[in-house]
């Protein structure tokens, strides 16, 4: 089974829409026939800022720029021809029956509203009363519009509260564009994220909520650790949950807890992360016990980060995936280097942002942070005198082109760690540098960036969030080969030996490549396995409280 994930070639077109309003004024119907300054103008109403719309008897919320929209109009119905609704509208109405499964709930386009306003013309016979209904629908299917296609563009929280920040363009003028010449559906289908993934977390929504409805899973009774070779009702129950899980064929013998149960227990483990052990230990109990309907949210959270994603298609680029503690590198697709990483933890966590690395310096100083020195160094330091000597720090006063570096015994240590202590650590290329043989630069407000580290056996852990935020990388060699093919001379052999001359030196690459932060919590692979990883920065539960306001 192959649950490694491929990165995200995000493949995510920008729509330049057409600016011009609705030509082709015969399609539409004539103010005349539907005296919409009667009809539908006075439909709309604004109240404590907000857009409200008089329609079926009842006022419902609008999405931002209805008025805008009809007025750059004329107070003509876009959505119907002298014959009725047009083939769009049907289209659109058939789209937002689907917007659930892109965790984009049907009630907030007033969906119900909109098949009713649909039967009201029908039912009307070319009356007045079928003209109100038709105004209604109008109405009804341009405010859903304009709101579906806001957040299918940047999502439904607010934009200050996005991990990312893409291109947007105006959603009124989409509509203009699409009704104009025909091609609704094809543009809803670009708009939206266009990677594989996003289409098979919408499918894994889908059927996680055809789950619950069929009532989900129960939790093991408390205490539950069946073991191999076992049949007791809590291998029962462990069964019984793998199987309403997709991980045990629901086929399979009952003969215990057997290599069939193991098995299928194992791959639960890989899916979330887990030591796939084979064993009913702490963590995989809990995660067993996790409700489906925690599941339905992790997996709508999930689609939400999908939509904030930036517009823009690179050939080459790395993603670093938080979540699951890996770094890829992607060309024209396809992944052509894959490592673990280490990020930062939960109290120093790596944030999500994107940037370009442009230069890698080779046998590196660190300056230490002022954090890490108040907060380690000189902890450090007063427990042993001789640890700057030891361990290689410097000690710098002044900032900039002023700084310098002084003797350790010249320092007035007495106020070491007050606000108006001028003086940081830095220490020298070598086995005890923090950053190892490399690091990689990128610019960001946050002071990020990649590099080695001589602590290689923190990679054999499953979950790996020990730095104070930068990205530890287990192939930081193959990386450095890779971004400077670019650059003539700079071949694997150069590379080596540049290091072991323990020269720092910095290399602009030839060719700068993007770098995406990103933190997803379910995804699911090529084969169809649903995965899950722990909300490791809080990050789920911010935004789940969010989407059910």
């Amino acid at each position: 089974m192959g649950l490694g994930r491929k990165a995200r070639a995000w493949v995510i077109l920008i729509l330049v829409a057409g600016t011009g309003c609705l030509g082709a004024r015969e399609q539409l119907l004539p103010r005349g026939a539907t005296a919409l300054e009667t009809y539908l103008r006075p439909k709309i109403r604004q109240r404590d800022g907000r857009i409200l719309m008089a329609v079926g008897g009842g006022m419902l919320l609008a999405a931002p720029g209805l008025g805008d929209f009809y007025a750059r109009h004329q107070d003509h119905l876009v959505w119907s021809t002298t014959s009725g609704p047009r083939p769009a509208a049907r289209q659109f109405m058939g789209v937002l029956k689907g917007a659930p499964d892109e965790g984009l709930p049907a009630t907030t386009y007033h969906l119900e509203a909109i098949e009713a306003a649909l039967v009201g013309w029908q039912r009307g016979g070319g009356n007045r009363r079928a003209l109100v209904r038709l105004a209604d629908l109008d109405l009804l299917l341009t405010s859903a519009f304009l709101g579906y296609t806001d957040q299918l563009q940047g999502g439904r929280v607010a934009p200050e509260s996005r991990e990312w920040q893409g291109a947007y363009t105006d959603p009124g003028r989409l509509l203009d564009s699409a009704l104009v010449i025909d091609q609704l559906l094809p543009m809803l289908g670009r708009l939206r994220p266009t990677h594989p993934e996003y289409l098979r977390l919408c499918q894994a929504l889908k059927a996680y909520r055809q789950l619950e409805a069929e009532g989900g899973w129960q939790a093991l009774p408390t205490g539950s650790r069946p073991r191999k070779g076992q049949r007791v009702p809590e291998e029962q129950a462990l069964r019984r949950r793998l199987i309403a899980g997709g991980d045990l064929d629901s086929s399979a013998a009952d003969l215990g807890f057997d290599d069939q149960v193991e098995r299928a227990l194992r791959r639960f483990q890989r899916r979330h992360g887990l030591s796939a052990n084979g064993k009913v230990d702490g963590q995989t109990s809990e995660a067993l016990d996790v409700p489906v309907a925690r599941r339905i949210s992790q997996l709508a959270v999930n689609l939400e980060r999908w939509r904030w994603l930036p517009r823009g298609q690179e050939a080459r680029y790395l993603l670093v995936r938080l979540d699951d503690f890996a770094l890829d590198l992607v060309e024209a697709g396809q992944v052509v280097l894959t490592m673990k990483i280490i990020a930062g933890k939960p109290q120093w966590r790596t944030p999500i942002f994107t940037s370009t690395l442009s230069q890698v310096v080779l046998n590196p100083f660190w300056n230490v942070p002022a954090g890490i020195a108040r907060e380690e160094v000189l902890p450090a330091l007063y427990n042993d005198p001789a640890y700057l000597e030891e361990r290689g720090f410097m000690v710098v006063s002044g900032v900039g082109d002023q700084a310098r570096v002084v003797a350790a015994d010249s320092v007035d240590w007495s106020s070491a760690g007050s606000e108006d202590w001028s003086y940081t650590f830095m220490q020298v290329p070598g086995p005890e540098n923090p950053l190892g043989r490399m690091k990689f630069l990128l610019p960001n407000e946050f002071n990020i960036y990649l590099h080695d580290t001589p602590n290689r056996e923190l990679f054999s852990r499953e979950t790996r969030d020990f730095s104070h935020g930068c990205i530890r990388l287990e192939k930081s060699l193959e990386l450095a080969v890779e971004l400077l093919q670019g650059n003539p001379g700079w071949s694997r052999t150069h590379l080596r030996e540049v290091l072991q001359t323990g020269e720092t030196k910095q290399v602009t690459l030839a060719v700068p490549i993007p770098v995406y932060f990103s933190y997803w919590t379910a995804w699911v692979d090529e084969e169809g396995w649903v995965g899950f990883r722990p909300d490791l920065y809080g990050g789920d539960a911010k935004i789940a409280a969010m989407l059910d306001k």
